[in-house]
């Protein structure tokens, strides 16, 4: 089984995105608003949540006063400039409110049971599952200042979302460079846990590894020098083992390699929530045992002046200028 090294290149995003929206044809004081919501630090997953994307599928609240839950998984919809719900609320003078909210909708399904406690603010999501089967972007926040309602003068909600999982990619460069097509299949990456508890923005201990996998990984050719594959995960901390079988043939039919399995680890990486994770394979025939071919230390010939064999340095030519 041939090793290779993987680099692993880190990023945080800064990508932020706002809108401001009004509500019209209703009293501004008494009724309970959202505005400006707001996704920052993006993870891309098979459906990337952005702020064009919460506009197009909402999100969700939990909310109340104590003792009342004003909200429960109120979806929130964003139609003509404005973010909309119904039935409509309306705040209670002097009651202390507080609100979370999170997205997407796949986030909360029947694998994980959501619970909003009054106390924290916050919501709990048991047994949240980010496995190959699972893969959902998911933010959350929560408003951090209780709310006193006032009889009139009421603000909207604004939400700040931020990406609660950690984007994981991987790459695979050809370095065998032109005239050569590289195929990758089977890849398996084995360490992630893929369950946990998450409680107001974090994470419980994880649990249940489950390997992700991409069979028909990818084929470079002269034109595309690059494969590669994404996925979100729970944030832990992990020790990896990759492997994949790579298939080698030149562009006029000769084979390199057939499905020669290649491996490489990653030891106590660290994958922290709203951070992007791209790790980095160049093949080459090094990987799969050809011989590369090497230059080795040129020579240049002195300059050679002696045309008479006289052992003179130079042999001089005499111009006439008398002619």
């Amino acid at each position: 089984m041939k090793r290779i090294y993987l680099f692993a290149a880190v990023t945080a995003i800064a990508l932020a995105a706002c809108t401001k929206t009004e509500t019209t044809g209703v009293s501004e004081g008494n009724l309970i608003k959202f505005d400006n919501a707001f996704v920052g630090n993006p993870t891309k997953a098979v459906e990337e949540t952005n702020l064009s994307s919460l506009q197009a599928d909402g999100f969700f609240v939990y909310g109340g006063y104590d003792g009342v839950n004003v909200f429960e998984n109120q979806k929130v919809n964003y139609s003509n400039s404005n973010w909309e719900y119904t039935p409509l609320r309306s705040w209670i003078n002097g009651k202390v409110y507080k609100f979370a909210a999170y997205a997407p909708e796949a986030s909360h399904d029947a694998s994980n049971n959501v619970s909003w406690d009054y106390t924290s603010g916050g919501l709990k999501f048991e047994n949240y599952i980010s496995d190959m089967d699972n893969q959902n972007d998911f933010i959350y926040d929560k408003i951090e200042s209780p709310i006193t309602a006032q009889p009139t003068g009421n603000g909207p909600i604004n939400f700040a979302f931020e990406h609660q999982l950690s984007m994981v990619k991987f790459t695979i460069k050809n370095g065998f460079g032109d005239g050569v097509n590289v195929t990758i299949s089977d890849l398996t990456i084995g360490g992630f846990c893929t369950k946990a508890d998450f409680t107001d923005g974090v994470w419980g201990t994880p649990g249940e590894q489950k390997n992700f996998t991409h069979g028909a990984f990818g084929v470079m050719t002269s034109t595309d020098m690059e494969v590669s594959d994404e996925f979100v995960v729970i944030p832990q901390t992990s020790t990896l083992d990759i492997t994949f079988n790579l298939t080698v043939v030149t562009e006029d039919g000769v084979s390199l390699s057939s499905n020669k399995l290649i491996s490489t680890s990653v030891s106590d990486q660290e994958f922290n929530k709203g951070f992007r994770y791209n790790f980095i394979a160049t093949v080459t025939g090094e990987t799969i045992d050809l011989e590369t071919i090497e230059f080795g230390n040129p020579t240049v010939t002195e300059w050679d002046s002696d045309l008479n064999d006289n052992d003179a340095e130079d042999d001089d030519i005499e111009l006439n200028l008398n002619n």
